[in-house]
């Protein structure tokens, strides 16, 4: 057996679909996802990599399959229709500015105030 051939079952054509465009596989922990949504029609396919490739062109984690997969479903081309990650990020910031401060960054604040007195810096 030379480097090239694999044992196992041949990878589902959604996923090589996938891999042409980012250039990388997905998890194998998610082909099965992948194939059981896309299928093997090619109109499919080539939806699905306008899905995968929009996706990658807003900016968003290519590894996020599942974000990917939920697009494709809703026949959705990310970043066209609804809230995108921009919208979202927006709300995000006028919350805070309303006061509505996430747990996580109050943590954050105090840890580095306590960082801050523990060096003796004052302030």
């Amino acid at each position: 057996m030379n480097g090239k051939e694999r044992k196992g079952a041949p990878v589902p054509v959604a996923v090589q679909a996938y891999r042409e465009v980012v250039n990388r596989f997905p998890d194998k922990a998610v082909w099965g996802l992948v194939a059981e949504t896309v299928g093997e029609k090619e109109a499919d396919l080539e939806f699905w990599k306008k899905v995968v490739r929009a996706w990658i062109g807003c900016g968003w984690n290519k590894l996020n399959v599942t974000g990917m997969m939920e697009c494709y479903k809703r026949r959705e081309i990310p970043g066209t229709k609804g809230a995108t990650n921009a919208t979202r990020q927006r709300g995000n910031q006028a919350d805070r500015r309303r006061g509505k401060v996430a747990q996580s960054e109050t943590v954050d604040r105090e840890m580095w105030a306590s960082a801050k007195y523990a060096d003796g810096a004052d302030g």
